[in-house]
């Protein structure tokens, strides 16, 4: 009876232990830019978030709905993107890190249908992605924490 009880008790830990972790499942596709760099898109899917593809650009949704519409870039389009997006009326820039090492920006188009951007460069190309959403500002930016980018090694 002693060796019964030692035994589940064996069990039990090992059952506490795998319960106590986090299983994070991803799926990436990798894409040949026209301009010669090769970019990996990788979604976390842990949390039932699904990533497709057509003709270049990709789609991320749950639940059949669709959260962001991405798409990619080269330098000269950010910047003439980025420059008139500030120019624009109903434009309302959320984060603006045109400075840093790996540029990126955020904003909202009230004249678009209140659609939420974000525009970010691939370290180590010259290859930018920009997406949107028509998601409100807190859930465009949940969706998009779920997607990383790198160049494809």
């Amino acid at each position: 009876m002693k060796r019964v009880f030692k035994n589940l008790f064996f069990c039990m830990l090992i059952l506490a232990g795998l319960s106590a972790c986090d299983v994070t499942t991803s799926f990436c596709y990798t894409f040949n830019i026209d301009n010669g760099d090769k970019v990996d898109v990788t979604l976390n899917t842990s949390d039932g978030h699904k990533i497709s593809q057509k003709d270049g650009e990709f789609f991320i949704k749950k639940d059949d709905k669709t959260l962001l519409k991405g798409n990619f870039m080269r330098q000269s389009d950010y910047e003439n993107f980025r420059d008139r997006a500030l120019n624009m009326e109903g434009v309302t820039i959320k984060e603006d890190h045109s400075k840093d090492e790996v540029p990126s920006i955020r904003f909202n188009a009230n004249s678009d249908g209140d659609k939420v951007f974000f525009i970010q460069k691939v370290k180590d190309t010259n290859t930018f992605i920009g997406i949107s959403s028509p998601l409100s500002d807190d859930e465009a930016v949940k969706a998009f924490s779920y997607l990383t980018f790198q160049k494809h090694e």
